[in-house]
């Protein structure tokens, strides 16, 4: 196949053929190497493919074919070959910008911009745009003056080309502002605007800022033209496309008795749901109307803890009773974001050496099953062994949930104990509830990326994920009220799951229990997010018992690990109050009923982990009011009961609090028992972890797509 054969067949849109041809010409020069690059390119499927024969053409190659190959990988998520590439042609072709540029954007999505820095200052010289992505990497990795110089000298360079250049301009407003320096930091947008006047974020700080100064005109200019900007991306983007709404299923109103020796259990978790997102936790609007009355007539724990940040390690244990160090289920977010090898750090998955939750119930007898949404909770990380039934819908969302849970529900034999675990990503982002929930709080007018009226893609909400990036105040109490509507609609699914299990005529022989696997930073600490932190926005999780064999209006106050939950469960079922590394909480709540005191506090010591944005090991232990968390080798202190907003570091020297603090609450020695109980736990954890063992398999690309619209991959 000739080089112009190859064109024809591209002009067909007939890659196949292009790849199949050129690729086994044994000589080929630059123009068949640029050919081939651009067949593979249209064929996201053949990428492994794509990796094995464009790469022996990359030490030679010509700087448009690296960029080109390049590009291919990156789009088949094999950033690794890319940057391994990138960084090979950049040994060939030293100083070319366009392949600078590329790399270093590759290592920004990573997060690692001190590299970034280093791989663009010896070659940036007095190109502008390479002096502004420096800067913005220096500003990343904490060189502030080096950052800002830089920034500065590339708007110089810009000048004297006759060119006026927006990004530094928006790069070094968004430091100021970081500084409290608002006129500063809006002198910075108006120039980024003036530059390009199509920088949508530019414009929206523009709008905040003149705002804040008094200058309404200029803001409502600003906020006007954002709101045009925006509406155009969103509209692209089918954010506001009408969705047709499915009401609830009716179910086949099948009956039966049950079995009063073995309760029905029905377990729901509400991904990402803050302990006060809901009424009976503290939050004043009425968000969780039938939550609420469940745990006014039933038992609400009011300090659970999550075991981890995130929805893999958290699920796992609270069905397993495996703490995360134990069970080893931990993705590396750091990783995971830029997607660098994400088969391989995503891969893990249990060996089914331990016991589950649903397994025990199995062999006790019960019917089970699991309706879940996917991402993290499938097959492909081992939740499904116990399970008779196990749907992980890769379209998940809360109508088709509750359609495939009402529909399992129907399938089940009345007359036998079950046990069905129901999983949605409601209130997890995007914030994507029907109409009447988006708007019952945020205000319909409001424009900002948190624009009510839309159903804003996921990618949007990414630009916060980052301290550099603050929403304007409005906009984060529209964040606020969006997730508030979230949660009211969350809590529709559990009742309207409840409703089906009293029309069986089950409810006096079931019981209902409800969590969430961890909550979310809503700008708390100024970022938009779960993972990075074990702070209490992220740990503090309802966890509500309702129904057979358990006490009215008990309220168990101090931390109890959802560890704890299945063995918890498991005794309400007939069988001992173990699993795992938790034991059952019962009796703590059979104490409470019987004391008749109504409200008992807990002697629990609870634990946490993770990985942070970085790649350190996060570990957090409770007990009592006191809370240590430690992050690599640093340790930080709180008395939740006198700060619950974790704003007072026990072990900070910088707060001019903390040394009264310290004495009025004796840290030395509450920081020795927690250190001891943590240091106890991760040993004791690392014992079981090698003893089970973690299976590695390769993620299926459909659940790596799902994890993508979750906003755990990807910039």
């Amino acid at each position: 196949m000739t080089p112009e054969d190859a064109e024809k067949l591209l002009g067909r849109n007939r890659p196949a053929e292009v790849a199949d041809g050129l690729k086994k010409l044994e000589n080929k020069d630059p123009r068949t190497w640029l050919l081939l690059a651009e067949a593979y390119g249209r064929m996201p499927d053949r990428i492994d493919e794509a990796v094995e024969v464009l790469d022996p053409g990359i030490a030679s190659g010509s700087p448009e074919f690296v960029m080109a190959a390049s590009q291919v990988a990156v789009a088949g998520d094999r950033l690794g070959h890319a940057e391994d590439w990138l960084a090979l042609g950049l040994q060939s072709h030293p100083g070319d910008v366009n392949l600078a540029v590329e790399l270093s954007k590759l290592l920004m999505r990573w997060g690692r911009y001190a590299q970034t820095a280093e791989l663009l200052e010896p070659i940036a010289g007095t190109n502008p745009r390479l002096l502004n992505l420096a800067g913005y990497s220096n500003l990343q990795a904490g060189q502030r003056e080096k950052g800002r110089a830089q920034l500065r000298q590339a708007i110089e360079e810009a000048r004297k080309l006759g060119a006026l250049f927006a990004p530094p301009h928006y790069h070094l407003g968004l430091d100021l502002l970081s500084d409290g320096e608002q006129a500063a930091a809006l002198d910075e947008f108006r120039a980024a605007t003036q530059a390009n006047a199509k920088h949508l974020e530019a414009h929206y700080y523009q709008s905040w800022l003149a705002g804040e100064l008094g200058l309404d005109d200029e803001a409502e200019r600003a906020r006007n033209t954002f709101a045009r900007l925006y509406e155009t991306k969103l509209r692209d983007a089918g954010a506001f496309d009408a969705v047709e709404e499915q009401p609830a299923p009716a179910g086949n109103g099948s009956r039966g008795a049950g079995d009063p020796a073995r309760p029905n259990i029905l377990l729901v978790s509400l991904d990402t749901l803050r302990a006060d997102g809901l009424g009976c936790y503290g939050n004043e609007r009425s968000t969780s109307p039938f939550l609420d009355r469940i745990a006014a007539e039933g038992v609400q724990f009011d300090r659970a803890v999550a075991p981890s940040n995130s929805t893999l390690p958290s699920h796992y244990s609270m069905l397993s009773g495996l703490s995360p160090a134990a069970h080893g289920l931990i993705p590396d977010l750091s990783k995971l974001r830029g997607y660098l090898f994400p088969n391989e750090r995503t891969s893990m998955r249990s060996k089914g050496t331990e016991t589950m939750l649903a397994e025990a119930l199995h062999d006790h007898g019960y019917q089970t099953a699991a309706v879940t949404e996917n991402g993290w909770i499938t097959t492909a990380f081992g939740f499904d062994q116990g399970f008779d039934t196990f749907i992980a819908d890769m379209q998940g969302s809360l109508p088709r949930t509750r359609a495939a849970a009402i529909e399992t529900f129907d399938k089940f034999d009345k007359n036998r104990p079950w046990f069905m675990f129901v999983h949605t990503y409601t209130p997890h982002q995007p914030y994507h509830a029907p109409e009447d929930f988006r708007l019952r709080w945020a205000d319909a007018a409001h424009r900002g990326f948190a624009w009510p009226e839309a159903r804003v893609p996921i990618a949007e909400y990414n630009r916060f994920k980052q301290l550099l990036f603050p929403p304007s105040p409005d906009d984060a109490e529209v964040f606020r009220d969006l997730y508030d509507g979230q949660v009211a609609w969350a809590d529709t699914l559990v009742e309207t799951l409840w409703e089906q299990v009293q029309a069986a005529g089950l409810d006096e022989n079931t019981v209902l229990v409800v969590t969430s696997d961890h909550g979310e930073e809503i700008f708390e600490r100024g970022i938009f997010d779960h993972g990075d932190t074990l702070y209490e926005e992220v740990t503090w999780v309802p966890l509500i018992a309702y129904g057979a064999g358990l006490p009215q209006g008990v309220s168990i106050q101090g931390p109890v690990p959802l560890t704890d939950l299945p063995a918890t469960l498991l005794e309400l079922a007939g069988l001992e109050g173990k699993l795992g590394l938790g034991s059952s909480l019962m009796p703590l709540v059979a104490g409470c009923a019987e004391g008749g005191a109504g409200s008992c506090g807990s002697d629990r010591i609870a634990h946490a982990q993770a990985y942070d944005l970085e790649g350190r090991l996060l570990s957090a232990t409770w007990r009592g009011s006191l809370k240590l968390i430690r992050r690599g080798d640093r340790e930080e202190l709180y008395n939740l009961a006198a700060d619950p907003g974790e704003q007072v570091d026990l072990l900070g020297e910088r707060d001019r609090w903390a040394p009264a603090l310290r004495r009025a609450w004796a840290v030395g020695e509450g920081r020795a028992g927690l250190v001891a109980a943590m240091d106890s736990h991760l040993a004791e954890a690392a014992e079981l972890r090698e003893l089970l063992g973690v299976a590695e398999e390769e993620m299926d690309p459909e659940t790596l797509e799902r994890l993508k619209g979750l906003g755990y991959v990807g910039n």
